[in-house]
């Protein structure tokens, strides 16, 4: 069953504010080479479900980041916006960290040298109705 044309408008406006919310970081250094690693519509709840409801997926990547310390400049930036990031994992090579505004999920990841750096965000999840869960 195809979702209401309002779950659908509603989903698109949820990719329009994941989008805002990553390419904020891509602002901050557009000297870099960055590039999409994900960039759609994803089932709530497991890998596996289908259907509605849904949430849309965005994520960017620095490949071969030249710019020490730039992934505490981008979580510096979104914490001076008013997210609040907690460390969501860390010990070995990569330190993640993640945050929820209005819905959103917000996740940046980086290495020890802060060059390297993943930033994602997914949107809160849209029903077939056009709902969007908070």
């Amino acid at each position: 069953m195809s979702a209401s044309p309002r779950a659908q408008a509603a989903l698109r406006d949820q990719r329009e504010r994941v989008h805002a919310v990553v390419d904020a970081a891509r602002a901050l250094a557009p000297g870099q080479r960055w590039v999409t690693t994900s960039d759609g519509e994803a089932p709530c709840g497991t890998p596996t479900d289908s259907g509605w409801p849904k949430t849309w997926d965005y994520s960017l990547r620095v490949v071969q980041g030249t710019e020490p310390g730039l992934a505490q400049r981008i979580v510096a930036r979104y914490r001076a916006d008013g997210w609040s990031l907690a460390e969501a994992s860390a010990g070995g090579e990569v330190t993640r960290l993640r945050g929820t505004r209005a819905g959103v999920l917000l996740v940046v990841a980086h290495g020890p040298d802060g060059a390297s750096v993943d930033v994602s965000a997914d949107s809160p999840c849209v029903d077939e109705d056009g709902t969007v869960r908070a």
